[in-house]
């Protein structure tokens, strides 16, 4: 019974037919009457595991679930005259109520877990756009991440089902939102949406309200719940995971890891530099920004690669002496810009990972499609032990601080003091994924070569610098970067005691 219904499952949009044409005409005129509540509930009764809703009713309720919250809608003065037809009174009477919206953000997930994710994006060839913007600040609108996240659910539904095919776990529809290009690397929306889910969520930030557990307020001074904070950021990541998923299918439009990794580097780097503002309202990019998207993502074989890869690039490019072009994704001018000619891919030799065997074919190989590829492959040993002897990148400039009741001082720049904490949180993050890859039951001559290092004499050489005072006495950070300290050094301990 159980492979019955998987084969159900995988063949599923093969037994579902659109709703019936008299159900399709009786929800046309609720919405054509304004009666929006009344057409989501009939058409929510007529939808199954075997009907599916018409394009154009699935385009509407996305519309409904979307209207802005604040919006006034039309209105009908009374003292105008009735020239009009009472039908048509009605229709401009009627406004999308904050309930309407709600009902129909319900019936789309509620749709996820009944439709096929083709069905469901059937009519929507710009799906990938549906979310809104707020366009004095370029992310997500604020009511728009509800959609965002159904989106993401049925890109994910679609990642299921494509590797209950045999096939490798990524989405096909997600895939085709990706501008077309051999390899694909244009990933750069996605990525603006999960620095928006990080940068929206300032206090995953602990210590931001650990004193005092009062919930923050975005730009708008609009309070805003942890809960509904931490939401937007798992949702980012969640993208993420889809976007990393991209890269295993062997095949000439699957993604790019380079590319990948190279974009995302950029964007850290590049919201880093931006979140320095004293603005306490202002959204910035994060400590805790930076552990959350590391923390989330799941110590699978490929995610644990991935995060090695992005974290190696990430300190090679934020610290001195750093050698970024030693890594996949790392080019010279480090800008995140894609090029076919500079691509480290191929300049990088694979190295058989454990557990997940090296496509030293072409990626258009498609007998290596069942996941089994390795798109970001191990960086060399000496070169890990290198980046935990490096040192953040300084800036030249110092600013001035003013602290309660004190004189104003000098002190090191915001970018500077945030890279010193992200670099060394970078570090614990690069070595428990070392750790990670150790536990992974196979013989190896990587796992060999990296328990040999010593890698904690490495980050003794990284943190010297750093004993002194960096951060002002108030601010708590000084006990946060000497925590991340002990966490790294304590993790090395650890490696070299694991067993062969």
């Amino acid at each position: 019974m159980a492979r019955a219904g998987e084969n159900w499952n995988k063949d599923a949009s093969l037994n579902e037919r659109e709703i019936a044409s008299n159900i399709v005409r009786l929800i046309n005129n609720c919405f054509e009457e304004g009666q929006y509540e009344s057409g989501l509930t009939i058409l929510a009764q007529s939808c199954s595991a075997s009907f599916y809703p018409p394009p154009a009713h699935l385009r509407q309720v996305l519309y409904i679930a979307l209207y802005p919250p604040t919006s006034a809608g039309p209105t009908l003065n009374p003292t105008t005259p009735r020239t009009s037809s009472p039908r048509k009174l009605s229709k401009r009477n009627r406004v999308i109520t904050p309930q309407a919206s709600r009902e129909a953000t319900n019936l789309l997930v509620w749709l996820a877990s009944v439709n096929s994710p083709s069905r469901l994006l059937k009519g929507l060839p710009a799906c990938g756009k549906t979310y809104q913007y707020d366009n004095s600040s370029g992310v997500v609108a604020s009511h728009a991440w509800d959609i965002l996240d159904w989106l993401v659910l049925v890109f994910e539904r679609d990642e299921e089902r494509t590797e209950q095919s045999g096939k490798a776990r990524y989405s096909p529809l997600l895939l085709l939102q990706i501008p077309p290009s051999s390899p694909r690397f244009n990933v750069e929306r996605p990525l603006e949406i999960l620095l928006a889910s990080l940068l929206a969520n300032p206090v995953v930030a602990s210590r931001i309200n650990s004193a005092n557990r009062t919930p923050p307020r975005n730009r708008r001074s609009e309070t805003v719940s942890y809960e509904v904070l931490t939401r937007k950021a798992s949702v980012g990541v969640r993208l993420l995971k889809l976007i990393v998923n991209l890269t295993l299918p062997a095949d000439p439009q699957a993604l790019e890891p380079a590319a990948l990794i190279r974009l995302l580097n950029a964007s850290i780097s590049s919201a880093m530099s931006h979140s320095t503002s004293a603005d306490e309202d202002e959204d910035r990019f994060t400590l805790e920004s930076f552990d959350f998207l590391f923390q989330n993502l799941d110590p699978t074989k490929l995610l644990t690669t991935f995060k090695i890869g992005l974290l190696c690039l990430y300190l090679a490019s934020n610290s001195t002496a750093g050698e970024p072009t030693k890594f996949l994704g790392g080019v010279a001018n480090n800008q995140g810009q894609y090029n076919r000619s500079t691509s480290t891919r191929r300049a990088m030799p694979p190295r058989r990972l454990p557990g997940i065997q090296v496509d030293r074919q072409s990626t258009s190989n498609h007998s290596n499609e069942q996941g089994n590829r390795n798109p970001f492959p191990l960086p060399e040993p000496e070169e890990l032990v290198r980046l935990l002897e490096l040192q953040p990148k300084r800036d030249d400039s110092r600013e001035t601080r003013t602290i309660k009741g004190r004189e104003p001082v000098a002190s090191e720049s915001a970018i500077y003091c945030l890279r010193l904490l992200c670099n060394a949180s970078a570090k614990v993050h690069l070595l428990s994924c070392i750790m990670t890859v150790l536990t992974w039951n196979t013989n190896d001559s990587w796992r060999e070569d990296i328990r040999s290092r010593n890698l904690k004499e490495a980050l003794i050489k990284g943190i010297g610098f750093s004993k002194r005072k960096t951060f002002d006495d108030d601010a708590g950070d000084n006990k946060v970067l000497k925590e991340l300290h002990e966490a790294a050094l304590n993790l090395a301990s650890v490696i070299k005691m694991m067993d062969a």
